[in-house]
């Protein structure tokens, strides 16, 4: 605690030696901020081209989509063939086959 102590005590004594700065110190102007001329388009060409650029692209997917819609492929459901039509029989224990469930309305 003593060494805080004495490093405070030595930072006060340095600071009443030094001499305060002068009251009247010289104002300057303020410099005007540099003016910018814009030229050109900025960010407009490049997002007017990135919109431009996705729409064409959305057009030519739906024409895709459109053309090879006819080419299409017909689903066909399976069916399974029943392997006891003629019983209600439950199946033989062991052999894993289960009996079709009705449909209810």
């Amino acid at each position: 605690m003593s060494l805080i102590n004495d490093a405070l005590k030595r930072a006060k004594a340095a600071q009443q030696q030094t001499p305060p700065p002068p009251v009247n110190l010289p104002f300057r102007p303020v410099e005007p901020a540099p003016v910018y001329v814009r030229r050109g388009l900025g960010l407009a060409m490049p997002v007017t081209l990135t919109i431009v650029a996705c729409l064409a692209l959305l057009l030519l997917w739906q024409w895709a989509q459109l053309r090879n819609a006819g080419d299409a492929l017909e689903a066909t459901a399976r069916t399974a063939r029943a392997q006891n039509s003629g019983s209600d029989a439950a199946p033989a224990a062991g052999t894993g086959a289960r009996r079709p469930l009705a449909p209810t309305a």
